[in-house]
């Protein structure tokens, strides 16, 4: 986006900026809910990474890992465990199989610091993760398979952190139907 109309927009006027500049294999972290602009001359390649808050973080199994030497070893971004990824030129959740548990992070990721996950919220997910595979189960089903009653529009946090297991298997059951109707070829590409 080259020009915004501050006419109709008034609000941007009041939002602090900085102009910096990264050169070849330079990160920068972005905070949630930031606007930013990329601007590349020449040929460049972006990649963005969006970190999920979780609502308690236990550093007691963080350590420091040094290679062999003894050095102080430097953690790399390819290491990293990622709910998306890309396969075949088509982002998809990294899970080959759908496991409950699993489905549960990837929806209190979802809800984040809301108090409830709106059915459009979880649509847009839900279809994200299964774009590939056209024959799946709605979203709306998907959805009531998670409320207490069919047609609900919201999935609060009570009713997520007491989910009755079942419902998990189920919804898992559902992403993994879809997986399978297809066939699960997996190429990993460069």
């Amino acid at each position: 986006m080259d020009m915004i109309n501050m006419f109709k927009n008034k609000d941007i006027a009041n939002i602090p900026w900085s102009y910096a500049t990264i050169n070849q294999g330079d990160c920068i972290l972005i905070p949630a809910g930031y606007l930013h602009q990329v601007r590349s001359y020449g040929r460049g390649i972006s990649f963005s990474i969006l970190f999920a808050p979780s609502k308690v973080f236990d550093s007691s199994d963080c350590k420091l890992t040094t290679d062999e030497n003894g050095q102080k070893k430097e953690e790399r971004l390819s290491d990293a465990a990622y709910v998306w990824v890309v396969r075949d030129s088509k982002r998809q959740i990294s899970a080959m199989n759908m496991e409950p548990s699993i489905l549960k992070k990837y929806l209190d990721l979802l809800l984040r610091a809301d108090d409830e996950i709106h059915y459009e919220k979880f649509e847009h997910f839900f279809e994200d993760a299964l774009e590939q595979y056209p024959d799946h189960t709605s979203a709306r089903e998907a959805f009531d398979v998670l409320t207490d009653k069919p047609g609900q529009t919201e999935l609060t946090r009570d009713q997520l952190e007491n989910i009755k297991p079942n419902k998990l298997v189920h919804l898992s059951r559902i992403f993994n139907d879809a997986r399978t109707k297809q066939g699960n070829f997996v190429r990993d590409e460069l």
